[in-house]
């Protein structure tokens, strides 16, 4: 019978442990982290909104009229208003409205030199509509949709929902701007 002392045994297990250890290590290094998923580019984030608690101090900050809602679709609030600066003399701002548990809303506005800093619908299909004068462009089918845009002046909007509303809830909306 062979005797082994257990400190042997132990360092020999030891020893088998950390081989088996490296090699699936470094096995699972070649599928988790692929050759070449590293790369050198510069990524850019996003400049932050910067928030504020009302209309009159957005209007301060940006050194522009803002257009808001004096009517809301069923049940929403606005949680939030900001702005952010996309160039010199240029902001976007957003406002956030929510709709407990699942409605979200976002209407934003921008100069006209910037709306293409602005969300685009999910689809190409616009339909366009009027409203005291006004044309909009919605997407959706006509009697309803999810995003609408339009530009006034030297300002572009967007109105962007996760939930899809009804014409009459748009031009209920639409109408009550100021």
């Amino acid at each position: 019978m062979i005797r082994v002392s257990q400190s042997s045994l132990l360092i020999v297990c030891l020893l088998l442990f950390l081989i088996l250890s490296w090699a699936g290590l470094t096995r699972a290094k070649e599928f988790i982290i692929p050759e070449g998923a590293f790369t050198q580019e510069t990524v850019a984030f996003p400049e932050a909104m910067t928030y504020v608690d009302t209309v009159k101090e957005l209007e301060e900050h940006v050194e522009a009229p803002i257009s808001t809602f004096n009517v809301l679709p069923d049940s929403f609030e606005r949680i939030s208003m900001g702005y952010k600066k996309v160039q010199e003399n240029s902001f976007i701002t957003r406002q956030t409205f929510i709709r407990y548990p699942e409605g979200k809303m976002t209407f934003e506005q921008a100069p006209k030199d910037v709306k293409d800093e602005l969300p685009s619908p999910s689809s190409s299909t616009m339909k366009e509509f009027n409203l005291n004068g006004q044309l909009f462009h919605m997407n959706g089918d006509g009697r309803q949709g999810d995003y609408v845009m339009w530009e006034k002046g030297d300002y572009v909007y967007a109105v962007s929902t996760n939930v899809t509303f009804s014409m009459d809830d748009w031009e209920l909306l639409l109408d009550s701007l100021q």
